[in-house]
């Protein structure tokens, strides 16, 4: 998972987890309504009540698992930042030590070229 992808899942998680936050006020706010409009009958409210309890635990059971989700997307992510830094690094030392490399060899040839060009001169 690379760090784009992992912004990517971040921002869908703090989506959802918006989504549930409003669902969740929704659900709180029903519950306010019918507890006013159900104080007279107590059966119909208490079975009402009952429902939107469930409801209002298992949103907030949701956001509370979608937090926790953001928080471990939100250290991988961290986590791949620094491999890819460490890689990049790694890479651009190996890169310099190849040119490094690949310019003593050019240096090399070019003296033994000089030197075979002198023998052939002398020779």
């Amino acid at each position: 998972m690379d760090a784009t992808a992992a912004d990517e899942t971040n921002v869908k998680h703090a989506e959802n987890m918006e989504r549930l936050t409003d669902q969740l006020r929704v659900a709180e706010e029903a519950l306010a309504e019918q507890i006013n409009e159900y104080k007279d009958s107590s059966g119909s409210y208490k079975e009402r009540e009952e429902v939107l309890t469930k409801e209002n635990f298992q949103l907030r059971e949701t956001v509370g698992k979608q937090n926790v989700a953001i928080v471990d997307i939100r250290h991988t992510n961290e986590q791949l930042k620094a491999a890819n830094a460490l890689s990049r690094t790694d890479a651009e030392r190996e890169v310099a030590g190849v040119q490094s490399e690949l310019s003593r060899a050019l240096e090399q040839a070019v003296k033994d070229a000089d030197k075979a060009r002198l023998k052939l001169e002398e020779g």
